[in-house]
């Protein structure tokens, strides 16, 4: 589309000129542009890729194509891989260094042996891509242009949305374009990028009457009548693509705008693009049409080389054709490509169904025999070409799609994976089960109901998938087959090397749901020498459950840990093992134990390991009263979507959830709850048994009591299905005793605090004991009560479980002030502020600080300055700032986004009284 038509764009180009000078001196911005085909997007992106040239700011693009959406990561490579191929190779080494080698099997043309590759490679890769892309932007600013988002392959839009949450703190603008009224590959992750903060959502409108009349001149050479425009406008709904193709078409027939010509444009108006292209091509040579064809198949990246090889014309034919495509308004000026995807649309769907499958075959038989202006063509590209045509049984076409499957595997597309799959075992007369195999284990990753079926199928050919099936079936709701398929599976595995994996596999399984726990439970209570290390991580688990005994349940969970039984596929048995490990607060081996796992995780870039490892690892900083590592750790492990198992992902947002309490973010938590669907009826699996303990507790806080004592009640009820007797693991009836307390039912709350409290004394240990005396103390109120918290404080003080610690001595404090002795009030609530603020625990700073300042108190100056102020996060940051780290660098080793290391800084600076890193040594006191 010519220039002139940016009409009635000037508040648009205000926000575009804006998003150019802020990315250029070194801010963050994103900015969507959505509106129907024609309305001008494209246009726009042109002029600000223009803009940001003259601005001397460098512009990375990239397009969505129908035709591409199966190729996954895409559009990601039409962004990065020009980069790369312009860096040499030490640059290209530093780029690749550290979380950002996790980009590799993407932008690799052929994938490492399938068995190295984690299942949960997505994440992985998203992380990769982010930290590559950062550390492009280590040597200047730059703006990242999509369009057609709407037809963006899977994989690069969930990384587009991956982004847009981190994109705060890099020097980075992100343009993207969106049409209205089509479905995204991905609908959640486009609306993940309109809710980011830095998101701004520009809606270019139809053009006005005057506009339509100032195009129509210009488009018909002269002044042109009032009944003229309007019938125009009314025809193209102001649409300026549609207008144009409407003017030209007029403008063939010898129309000069007149008023007596309006009733020709509803004529010409219907279908104004595809009469106007397709006449514009019927009226030229045949080889022209030929060439428009085989660009229209080719897709956005074709080449003059690719057209020559396809449409055996010679070059200057091809070069010819291009001119005279170009010359038509068809063909950008920039090489064999259309000026509008709606332009390719129309020539694409005018081929023949025969046609079109010809042409893609022909393609794809080119890209696998390496021809010439084909020989950078991976297996990828071939599968996109594969797709479209008819099933021939041929060998060749399986081997290449089932080469595209593995290779989308590894970057973490299990979506183009199965497509390509499934096109395989539709190709071949008689699909092996290896085949059906690996379609069920891609579906597995995002349809449990397909994967099912597939893995059915592979099973009775044969094929080894009983564990992969087991879980599909468990997935979906049919535990019953699930568990008996494992079940036959360990009977036929007894006295094999592989009998103790299944079992624990089975017995891990079969524990996640409320309907076979039992069952399980009896198992597990039952004595026995097994030493599987998974099998000793669940009976460690199950001591707890119990109120057993912590020693025994610590000696088997450390005995299931010894090793590497945390880095393995088979990781879900050895999490109840850690489980116990926090439960009977050994916190300084869980803290180890954790962080390895992390590390390990990262290492290996296994997205799902990752993510359940910092999960626990949150949990550990919670109880520690490491808030600020707790919060960094929980948005890690809540930051993606992953193709894990689904209550595994509740799990991650209860924690979430927990934290956000301790930091009194209470609205952010309701929002989250909502926002992730967990506030209405929940599966009866383990892990919502933890969104039902928190959810409860958040509604406590709001003032909620019905509701909160609804959720404990369930929440207690669902225990019992695991034979859940200690509140070391949920202290629910706790919770319920203050919810009841809250309502006035003060009888009630003591009946229900009691059997807690006497569960806790039996198990305690600390973190246990003092939580429930806390909670009974404050029930109880009164002189009883305060020897209640008390002994509480004597519990926790000495222990390493700082927030309830803080909770402790709040509550305390508080209860002085009641019962009227100001002094011992004063001196407990200043203790309960210090240990709060070095939580970071907002909510108990808020009620110590409220408490203390209303028996006549005053906080001290040194508990909100110097070296002892700092958080751990922040002393950690701080160290590495003045050691030289820049902020990406320390950004990379915490694995956290930039914009939190900003965060964190800010606040070391204000607390140790310094402005920038030159002082951080002196005042860290190094």
């Amino acid at each position: 589309m010519p220039e002139r038509t940016v009409l009635e764009r000037g508040a648009e180009l205000a926000v575009l000129d804006d998003l150019v000078r802020r990315v250029r001196d070194g801010g963050s911005a994103l900015v969507v542009l959505d509106g129907p085909a024609g309305i001008g997007k494209t246009t726009l992106l042109r002029s600000v890729r223009a803009r940001a040239g003259e601005a001397g700011l460098p512009v990375v693009s990239g397009v969505g194509s129908e035709l591409e959406r199966q190729f996954g990561f895409g559009v990601v490579r039409q962004l990065i891989e020009p980069r790369l191929a312009a860096a040499g190779a030490a640059r290209r080494a530093e780029l690749f260094a550290g979380p950002a080698r996790f980009a590799r099997p993407v932008l690799e043309e052929a994938p490492g042996p399938v068995d190295a590759v984690p299942p949960d490679a997505l994440g992985a890769a998203l992380h990769g891509l982010y930290w590559l892309l950062a550390g492009f932007a280590d040597h200047g600013p730059f703006l990242v242009v999509v369009d057609d988002v709407h037809w963006a392959d899977l994989s690069s839009l969930r990384w587009l949305a991956y982004l847009a949450r981190r994109l705060d703190g890099l020097p980075v603008g992100l343009l993207l374009a969106v049409r209205a009224g089509e479905t995204p590959a991905d609908p959640r992750a486009v609306e993940e990028i309109l809710a980011s903060p830095l998101c701004q959502l520009l809606r270019p409108e139809p053009l006005s009457a005057v506009a339509v009349a100032d195009l129509a001149r210009a488009e018909l050479g002269g002044p042109v009548a009032a009944e003229f425009a309007a019938a125009c406008l009314d025809s193209t709904g102001g649409n300026p693509l549609l207008l144009t193709e409407l003017l030209r078409g007029l403008r063939a027939h010898r129309v000069t705008g007149t008023a007596a010509e309006a009733g020709l444009v509803p004529e010409f108006g219907v279908a104004a693009i595809a009469s106007g292209v397709l006449g514009r091509l019927r009226r030229s040579p045949p080889e022209t049409g030929t060439v428009a064809e085989a660009v229209a198949v080719l897709g956005p990246a074709a080449t003059a080389a690719q057209v020559q090889r396809l449409t055996g014309l010679g070059a200057a034919q091809v070069e010819a054709c291009v001119r005279r495509l170009v010359a038509l308004g068809l063909f950008a000026v920039d090489g064999p490509r259309f000026v509008h995807p709606m332009v390719r649309e129309v020539v694409y769907r005018d081929l023949s169904a025969a046609a079109r499958s010809a042409l893609h075959e022909r393609v794809a038989e080119l890209m696998q025999a390496r021809a010439p202006g084909f020989e950078r063509a991976g297996p990828d590209q071939v599968a996109t070409h594969l797709l479209p045509v008819a099933p021939a049984g041929q060998g060749w076409r399986v081997a290449a799609l089932r080469s595209a499957a593995a290779l989308a595997r590894s970057r973490g597309a299990p979506e183009t994976s199965a497509a390509y799959l499934a096109r395989a075992i539709e190709e071949g007369p008689a699909a092996g089960p290896e085949l059906y195999a690996e379609l069920g284990r891609a579906q597995l990753h995002f349809d449990g109901v397909a994967a099912v079926r597939s893995l059915t199928t592979a099973h009775e050919r044969g094929a080894a998938v009983t564990v992969d099936l087991a879980r599909a079936l468990l997935t979906v709701g049919r535990g019953a087959e699930g568990l008996s398929l494992i079940t036959a599976a360990v009977a036929q595995a007894e006295g094999t090397s592989t009998h103790g994996y299944l079992q624990s596999e089975l017995y891990f399984l079969a524990w996640q749901h409320a309907a076979t726990a039992p069952m399980i439970t009896a198992r597990l209570a039952e004595p026995t020498g097994e030493a599987d290390s998974g099998l000793l991580g669940m009976r460690a688990c199950h001591e707890v459950f119990r109120l057993g005994s912590p020693e025994a349940a610590l000696t088997q969970a450390r005995r299931a840990l010894a090793g590497q039984a945390l880095y393995t596929e088979h990781w879900g048995p050895h999490m109840s093992a850690v489980m116990t490990l926090i439960r009977c607060d050994d916190l300084a081996r869980a803290a180890a134990v954790t962080s390895e796992a992390v590390t390990h995780a990262r290492r290996q870039g296994s997205f799902l390991r990752y993510a359940l490892s910092t999960c626990l690892r949150v949990q550990v900083r919670h109880r520690q009263g490491r808030l600020d590592l707790a919060l960094a750790d929980a948005e890690e492990s809540i930051g993606d979507r992953d193709p894990g198992w689904q209550p595994l992902a509740a799990h991650r947002y209860a924690h979430y959830l927990d934290v956000l309490l301790a930091l009194d973010r209470t609205e952010d938590a309701l929002e989250l709850l909502y926002r992730m669907r967990l506030d209405g009826e929940l599966p009866e699996l383990w892990h919502f048994n933890h969104v039902l303990d928190v959810r409860g507790r958040l509604r406590l806080a709001l003032g909620d009591l019905d509701g909160a004592l609804a959720d404990f009640t369930e929440c207690g009820r669902r225990l019992a299905a695991w034979g859940v007797r200690n509140p070391a693991v949920i202290p629910w009836r706790g919770y319920q005793a203050l919810a009841l307390h809250a309502a006035g039912r003060q009888a009630e709350a003591l009946r229900a605090i009691e059997p807690e409290l006497a569960a806790a004394r039996e198990w305690g240990l600390p973190w246990t004991l003092g939580t429930v005396l806390r909670m009974a103390g404050t029930v109880t109120g009164g002189r009883a009560g305060e020897a209640l918290l008390a002994e509480a404080l004597t519990v926790v003080e000495q222990a390493e479980v700082g927030l309830v610690h803080a909770e402790v001595l709040t509550e305390l404090g508080l209860l002085r002030h009641r019962l009227g002795a100001e002094q011992s009030a004063r001196e407990t609530l200043r203790r309960a502020l210090a240990v709060a603020e070095q939580c970071g625990a907002t909510g108990t700073v808020r009620r110590a600080r409220a408490g203390l300042r209303a028996a006549g108190g005053r906080e001290r100056r040194a508990e909100h300055t110097g070296p002892a102020a700092l958080t751990g996060t922040e002393r950690r940051v701080a160290a590495l700032a003045a050691d030289g780290r820049s902020n990406p660098q320390i950004a990379a080793e915490l694995t956290v986004g930039v914009r939190t290391v900003e965060m964190h800084l800010t606040n070391a600076y204000r607390k140790l009284g310094v402005s920038g890193r030159a002082e951080l040594t002196a005042a860290l006191g190094r």
